[in-house]
């Protein structure tokens, strides 16, 4: 009899857990998210270094579904994959370098508003041969750094 409870209590949650929150995709109540953020952190725990500088994530208007992003710079690749779930946006950003992964962070964002995000976030540091160096876990504070005007971000409609 208990096991009839459990199932059906794990049968009704799992119907009501697509009409709570921000998670529906067709949620309009979410504010959209656009542009180029950068990210503040604070460390709750873990043996990387407290702070770090991270990279950017651009979220274009078009975007929907799972978007991946590369970004080739001078000594290394950002490769950053974006999941857009209503209210939130799993992210997961890895840098690389002479082919092999030197770091990754991966976490769930929540849109706080249409120029911020926040969440917890995971980072592991690879040594050259591929091992974990360290990670830490961290909440983190994405703000958006460009004004989006008409659809496109005003630094994207600057002169080169």
């Amino acid at each position: 009899m208990q096991s009839l409870r459990t199932a059906t209590l794990i049968g009704a949650l799992a119907l009501a857990g697509g009409s709570f929150g921000c998670q529906d995709a067709t949620n309009q109540s979410c504010p959209a998210v656009t542009g180029t953020f950068q990210a503040s952190y604070q460390q709750l725990e873990g043996s990387c270094p407290a702070t770090f500088q991270g990279n950017q994530l651009s979220i274009a208007k078009d975007d929907v579904g799972t978007v991946t992003h590369v970004d080739m710079r001078l000594s290394d690749v950002v490769r950053t994959e974006v999941v857009l779930k209503g209210c939130t946006i799993g992210m997961s950003q890895a840098v690389e370098a002479m082919g092999r992964t030197q770091s990754q962070i991966d976490g769930d964002l929540h849109v706080e508003s249409d120029a911020a995000m926040s969440g917890m976030l995971m980072r592991t540091v690879y040594t050259d041969t591929g091992s974990i160096a360290c990670h830490g876990v961290y909440n983190a504070l994405f703000v958006r750094q460009d004004a989006v005007v008409g659809g496109a971000t005003a630094a994207s409609q600057q002169a080169p």
